[in-house]
């Protein structure tokens, strides 16, 4: 427990800028540590300290000593959140081809070599399959994209995460899109929308509001732009306000595919 506290009076602290007290509450809280899982948690938190002070290279030697050690705790869990954090401090250091491959070797510990179409693995599976299909997107492998995404949704879904399912048909919904599946990515951003607006996300609810509709002819669906606009408002996001007072007064040609 007092390592736990530790570590979360640490990252408190390390959001405040005060990074010189957090090193010292957690160098403090490695001298009670003698389980591999607490010292897994305490690299974790060290590296975020790196982190926000431009230490990456620091960073991503803690979270790889903490990756070691939270595979022989066992903790999957734990595991997943750390491969997650190496992934994002790598892209950072821009080696996204090692930040991909670290994701796939954190979904062959997670599910024994069954890779991603597995049907079981830890709470935390979903984020993994979801920063993968986003990183493969950027990669250009759509069809590799949807297929991750579509397993983080069934995994998002099986440990009930209701955030995390409306996260993921967010992503859905974009990647759909972009490979021309209209219909399909409306079957997914409409449930996003009922769900970020039903767990009070009001920024994440009105920027998928503000997502344009792949149908061709209407510029969004009825009743969207007026949620959008009175949820920007209330939220103060003026770009987002803006932006939703442009659409609802688009040009006269805007529903002409000029391309």
């Amino acid at each position: 427990q007092f390592v736990d506290l530790s570590v979360r009076l640490a990252d408190v602290l390390r959001t405040r800028g005060e990074t010189a007290l957090a090193r010292g509450i957690l160098a403090e809280a490695r001298d009670w540590s003698s389980r591999p899982l607490l010292v897994a948690m305490i690299d974790r938190a060290s590296a975020a300290i790196a982190l926000s002070e431009g230490d990456v290279e620091g960073a991503v030697t803690a979270l790889r000593r903490g990756v070691a050690r939270a595979i022989g705790s066992g903790d999957m869990n734990l595991v997943c959140e750390l491969y997650l954090d190496l992934s994002q401090a790598l892209l950072r250091a821009g080696d996204g081809d090692t930040a991909n491959r670290e994701l796939v070797e954190c979904i062959d510990l997670a599910t024994l070599g069954e890779g991603f179409t597995a049907i079981d693995g830890p709470q935390a599976f979903w984020r993994v399959l979801r920063a993968q299909a986003q990183m493969v997107d950027a990669a250009g492998d759509s069809y590799r994209a949807l297929r991750l995404a579509e397993a983080a949704l069934f995994h998002a879904q099986r440990v009930r995460s209701r955030l995390g399912a409306a996260r993921v048909q967010q992503l859905l919904a974009t990647l759909c899109e972009k490979a021309g599946l209209g219909n399909k990515a409306e079957r997914h951003r409409q449930p996003a929308i009922n769900e970020m607006r039903s767990l009070g996300d009001r920024l994440a609810t009105a920027a998928l509001l503000l997502t344009d509709t792949p149908v061709r002819g209407a510029v969004v669906v009825p009743g969207r732009l007026q949620d959008a606009m009175a949820l920007t408002k209330e939220i103060g996001w003026s770009e987002g306000h803006e932006r939703a007072k442009r659409k609802s007064n688009p040009p006269p040609n805007a529903d002409v595919d000029k391309t």
